[in-house]
């Protein structure tokens, strides 16, 4: 018998950008939207200032993209506890050896050929909140193995960095609507998989 093959159904929405989840403050915002038409979740970052023009006050934005399999790895981690345990060994580690920042628990890479710009997604340990995710937005570069864009700079010389404090359940809510961000996109374009998917 020859293995069924998964394709997309018919029809697209005619704006890929849905929002499921978002953190917002007067300064900030981080979100998590379905960029179907582009197979893609995204994670979206802003800051604000509050005393400009009404239209003209965002000051930074970065987007980031996660393929679907590694923002679902990503939301399993946190939801696992995985995370808050790599959070926990950082800051650790960072007070043994002396240091004043934890190192990232983890890193993510993006970037576009057609702009040449690269985009970094961390999660680290914050000081007035447990969980930091840092967007870092800057040049690009070619890897010359792969043939992929990458990065062309460090963290501390990225033109725009956003970094937002969540909580415990901030975190956890970030994790839950990115499954069901993925659930949605597989449910409209290839119909339901499992129904009895357990995402506990």
């Amino acid at each position: 018998k020859e293995r069924e093959i998964m394709t997309k159904r018919d029809g697209r929405f005619d704006n890929g950008n849905l929002q499921f989840w978002c953190k917002k403050t007067q300064k900030s915002l981080i979100e998590v939207t379905g960029q179907f038409d582009i197979d893609k979740i995204g994670v979206g970052f802003r800051m604000f200032n509050q005393q400009a023009e009404k239209g003209n006050r965002v000051t930074s934005s970065i987007d980031f993209y996660f393929d679907m399999a590694a923002m679902e790895v990503l939301c399993r981690d946190i939801l696992s506890g995985n995370i808050a345990k790599m959070i926990t060994a950082s800051k650790k580690a960072a007070q043994e050896s002396g240091s004043k920042y934890p190192k990232p628990v983890r890193e993510f890479k993006g970037g576009s050929k057609k702009t040449m710009k690269a985009r970094i997604l961390t999660i680290s340990a914050g000081s007035s909140q447990p969980f930091i995710i840092t967007a870092y937005d800057g040049p690009a570069k070619i890897n010359e193995t792969t043939g992929g864009v990458v990065p062309d700079y460090k963290y501390n010389e990225a033109e725009q960095r956003i970094m937002i404090g969540l909580s415990g359940d901030d975190l956890k809510q970030f994790a839950v609507m990115g499954l069901r961000a993925i659930d949605f996109y597989y449910d409209h374009y290839f119909g339901r998989i499992d129904p009895d998917r357990d995402r506990r």
